[in-house]
């Protein structure tokens, strides 16, 4: 088995906010990732790391794990007994194998010759399963903006927990007054008081699907 990867910096469109970020002016112009490559023989698949500093990981520990990996001990023929192996090279570093378990099921997919999800038997249905495209915490002409870009994706996610939240539910519902949202607080809320004012706000706008996220892990309601 051969392994190979390498750090790639995703260039994003927008600045990238939301609420754990101080400040409106902070923020990513890019996201590091991760490709890992598996070969052996004909059979070759390609994984991803998309590291999040939530759980203390990023591009440098994702790549320090990997050099730690013996390639040997991977098996495209085995993948629970690498995954195995891979719980005793580190704990943790779940970017990391998640990467390599990627690869590991895209290899196999493609040697069978089906998608992913057909391998996996996940019954994937076009126009069923439907992703949503993020928007971050912005100036509220600058999320008018950005809606009025996103105006061919059927589910949009908005990122909340500033102060001009109400501001720019309101822009959003002027640019597309019944598009499908789903609300990420990331962990804003302090207090289940302030949560539950927040998501009774949101509540009333029917449109909304789910609110992610909308009190820290750790907290204690």
């Amino acid at each position: 088995m051969k392994l190979t990867f390498r750090r790639f910096d995703l260039q994003l469109t927008h600045t990238w906010r939301v609420s754990s970020q101080e400040g409106v002016g902070q923020g990513k112009d890019f996201y590091p990732v991760v490709f890992v490559e598996l070969e052996a023989g004909d059979s070759h698949g390609i994984g991803e790391g998309a590291p999040s500093s939530r759980y203390a990981e990023s591009a440098d520990t994702v790549q320090a794990f990997l050099r730690k990996v013996d390639p040997a001990r991977l098996s495209f023929e085995d993948i629970p007994g690498s995954m195995k192996y891979l719980d005793l090279v580190a704990a943790g570093n779940y970017t990391a194998k998640a990467a390599l378990n990627l690869a590991l099921v895209d290899a196999v997919a493609k040697t069978a010759h089906r998608a992913v999800y057909d391998h996996l038997g996940l019954g994937f249905t076009e126009n069923r399963h439907v992703t949503s495209f993020s928007i971050g915490i912005d100036e509220p002409e600058v999320i008018r903006k950005k809606v009025q870009n996103a105006a061919n994706y059927p589910i949009l996610k908005i990122k909340v927990g500033s102060p001009d939240d109400e501001k720019n539910l309101r822009v959003v519902r002027e640019v597309a007054p019944q598009k499908t949202l789903r609300v990420d607080a990331n962990e804003a809320w302090t207090t289940k008081e302030e949560a539950l004012r927040k998501i009774e706000w949101l509540a009333t706008d029917k449109h909304i699907e789910f609110i992610e996220q909308p009190m820290p892990a750790t907290s204690n309601p």
